[in-house]
């Protein structure tokens, strides 16, 4: 692997959770370049003393794939990223010459009723979306 891709703040809070929880630290990363898709990722990023090597100006994956593109050809690209959602970033990558290699670190379920807990919270209007 040459460069690790964030594609959201959860994703680096999992990834790399789940890295530390299984005895790894930062060094492990030492050697890869860092891709983020946007600036708030990059801040989450930077919560665990990382610093992101490729940002877009523009908070998409078609950006960070432009930013990409000039590296791409012979370049092994690891993209973690939530269980669901559009592979944009992954083909824009693999239509530059990259390989891509995704790996779920969260999943996205659909929730048909909000749990108690939940339903209070929108009740004093604590939860933001």
């Amino acid at each position: 692997t040459d460069v690790l891709i964030f594609s959201s703040r959860n994703g680096v809070t999992c990834f790399l959770d789940r890295m530390l929880e299984l005895g790894h630290d930062m060094r492990l990363l030492a050697s890869l370049k860092l891709g983020v898709v946007g600036k708030r990722t990059a801040e989450r990023l930077g919560e665990y003393h990382l610093r992101a090597d490729f940002v877009p100006d523009d908070f998409s994956a078609l950006a960070l794939a432009k930013q990409l593109a000039p590296i791409a050809p012979g370049t092994q690209f690891v993209l973690v990223r939530a269980s669901r959602g559009p592979d944009t970033l992954c083909e824009a990558i693999k239509q530059a010459g990259g390989r891509v290699t995704q790996v779920v670190a969260y999943q996205q379920r659909d929730v048909d009723v909000a749990s108690d807990a939940i339903m209070q919270k929108m009740e004093r209007s604590e939860i933001d979306w």
